[in-house]
């Protein structure tokens, strides 16, 4: 088949994914050809597009193209425009057909993957192979007799979706996803099979592990599979999965020495009584290709932490550009907060900061810095005396900063002149702790870090006016509401009928709740199940998503074929209960789309602790852009 045949033949289909993403699907299926097409549309995309402010990144899926963009600087018309430009240019390229692409997906070497199955390292395998009404012996052998090409990675740094898998195992996901599976783990859901590359939540069905390290910031190659390769599983003895393991830890700590020998570490040293920590060996990724990164330049220390409370972490607005690697953007929950924060002590808007959880922490000064806290609202103190909260102040060499436990919300920011400095990995300072990247050693932080500012002014370089902060946050058991767009599935014709809608009181944020009067998109009964009931945030919840405990909104499958996510999709599981990826939330998954939380909204989602009652409201892609445009994001 010629592209000319494929842009006039192949079942197109296109959606806006939140207020920031429009998908363009391909196919309908998983398949080589498939994989095929999105990887040459993705490539003409980025061609066509070149330059284009706005646009954030592109990132490929099993069957489709999603596109991050900013409202605020290109519109989504436009890009539909440049969608179909790069389909009609494909059209014309007659000369490279899907045959030339399949014979050098052909040509690819075939990487082995040995596995463990079952026990301790499979739990779901004798239940899989019981409701397949097979043996044991039997799905191994038929889940390792072939082998799988490397369709897309996702979900989790690294993460391969590999298909396609034998029809005679395919299984769905588990009605309940796991809250944290095993790094290594090989699942299976539908026609898929992967590998966990991180510890991370999921509902694949897990029958075995691998000793190797999918992704690894301490490797020169992070990545273990890229698009296109060609993977075959070989099942190993409890033996050999021990030895392969400390091999592959073996050679962790050879490229660590070999960081250690190109980048020194500066000797710790002493500050007013407080051992520092080395600026350096920190082995978190600055590019895709595994280089690591050295100190931040023109920093000087600033802080030593006293005590970092109960989570504290380095966030910035996150990093963009990597989703296709299946990096998630990261950064402040509550990005509004820490945009203020920078703000009042004359910093830009996306300077790092340090995102305290539930409790604050205490921190040294080391020289005279402006500092400010913002956000959730909690007792701040400088050698005992109150001070306030949304106001500058200079915190004076050798004074102690002080922050309590958060009354109302879940998250609160210290901002500092200049911005918290540490290495920038993949684009950014955030950390994120699931997969040791960013912030200090990829961590939360710990007594005695050392904290580095870059240069800024004496002064705070803006005065505040008064807020009355505690009004922004919730408190546990508070209902708060949240608006939301409808998203793509499930696809149902449309009723004529109205969508239910909320009390029309402002949020907690001030902005009004409008009702939407409009006509029932795909989906619609799920979604007036949706803006009908209230939700209890899970004690599970965490900066990687919300689980909402309430009503089930479908009983059944809810499984598709793994898409793009972005932070705010309302995601239903197997068990017909909605779940919202936060910050670090992945970058794909395989559960219906049913709707988005709007940008605007997303910080107060950041504030929300467990017992929290959220209810949702449905508006139109318009009330989105104008909430969007009156924030500093």
């Amino acid at each position: 088949m010629t592209w000319k045949a494929f842009a006039e033949d192949a079942p197109l289909r296109e959606y806006l994914l939140g207020d920031r993403t429009i998908v363009l699907e391909l196919a309908e299926e998983i398949s080589v050809e498939a994989t095929i097409r999105v990887t040459a549309f993705a490539e003409t995309f980025q061609t066509v597009a070149n330059g284009t402010p706005g646009i954030e990144e592109v990132q490929p899926t099993y069957t489709g193209v999603a596109v991050h963009f900013d409202p605020r600087l290109v519109s989504p018309s436009y890009l539909r425009g440049l969608l179909h430009k790069a389909l009609e240019l494909l059209g014309r390229d007659a000369g490279e057909t899907l045959r030339d692409r399949q014979l050098q997906t052909k040509e690819q070497p075939v990487m082995e993957v040995p596995v463990l199955y079952g026990g301790d390292t499979g739990p779901d395998l004798l239940d899989s192979a019981l409701k397949l009404g097979l043996s044991p012996e039997e799905l191994i052998r038929r889940h390792s007799g072939r082998e799988y090409l490397v369709h897309m990675i996702g979900f989790t740094p690294g993460f391969p979706y590999l298909g396609t898998l034998d029809p005679s195992i395919s299984l769905p996901r588990l009605e309940t996803p796991r809250t944290s599976v095993p790094r290594g783990s090989v699942g299976i859901a539908r026609e898929q099979t992967g590998i966990y590359s991180i510890p991370a939540p999921g509902g694949w069905r897990i029958i075995g592990r691998t000793p190797l390290r999918v992704f690894s910031p301490d490797r020169n190659k992070p990545f273990l599979f890229e698009p296109g390769m060609r993977v075959k599983f070989r099942p190993i003895t409890s033996e050999e999965f021990a030895r392969l393991a400390e091999q592959d830890r073996g050679q962790v700590r050879e490229d660590d020495r070999r960081h250690d020998r190109e980048h020194e570490p500066e000797e710790g040293r002493e500050q007013n009584g407080w051992r520092a920590r080395d600026r350096t060996g920190n082995t978190v990724l600055s590019q895709p290709t595994g280089q690591r990164n050295i100190p931040a330049e023109n920093a000087v220390p600033a802080l030593v932490v006293r005590s970092p409370g109960f989570f504290s972490t380095v966030q910035d607005l996150g990093r963009r550009g990597f989703r296709r690697y299946g990096v998630p953007l990261s950064g402040a929950a509550d990005p509004v907060s820490l945009i203020r924060g920078n703000l009042l002590v004359g910093t830009p808007p996306g300077a790092a900061g340090i995102e305290m959880t539930y409790s604050g922490g205490a921190f040294l000064a080391l020289l005279d810095v402006p500092v400010a806290v913002t956000g959730a609202p909690a007792e701040v103190t400088i050698d005992g005396h109150p001070v306030d909260m949304w106001r500058p102040v200079v915190l004076r060499k050798s004074s102690v900063l002080e922050i309590g436990a958060l009354s109302k919300g879940a998250r609160t920011y210290l901002t500092v002149a200049g911005g918290i400095q540490t290495p920038i990995s993949l684009g950014s300072r955030s950390t994120y702790v699931r997969a040791s990247l960013g912030g200090i050693h990829g961590r939360p932080l710990r007594e005695g870090d050392i904290l580095e500012a870059g240069p800024h002014p004496a002064l705070p370089w803006l005065d505040s006016k008064d807020i009355d902060y505690a009004a922004l946050f919730p408190s546990a058991g508070e209902e708060v509401w949240v608006r939301v767009i409808p998203g793509p599935e499930p696809v149902v014709p449309a009723t004529g009928q109205t969508i239910a809608g909320g009390p029309p009181t402002p949020n907690l944020r001030g902005d009004g709740l409008k009702t939407l009067s409009a006509r029932t998109r795909p989906g619609g009964e799920i979604l007036k199940k949706l803006t009908s009931s209230s939700y209890r945030v899970s004690s599970t919840s965490d900066r990687m998503g919300l689980r909402l405990e309430g009503p089930a909104l479908v009983s059944g499958k809810t499984d598709i074929i793994s898409g793009a996510v972005v932070p705010g999709v309302v995601q239903v599981g197997s068990d017909g209960l909605p779940m919202v990826p936060l910050a670090d939330g992945q970058t794909t998954g395989g559960y219906w789309r049913i709707a988005s939380v709007i940008s605007a909204d997303l910080a107060m989602l950041g504030q929300v602790r467990p017992g929290t009652v959220v209810r949702f409201r449905v508006v139109d892609y318009d009330i989105a852009l104008q909430s969007l445009s009156q924030l500093p994001l």
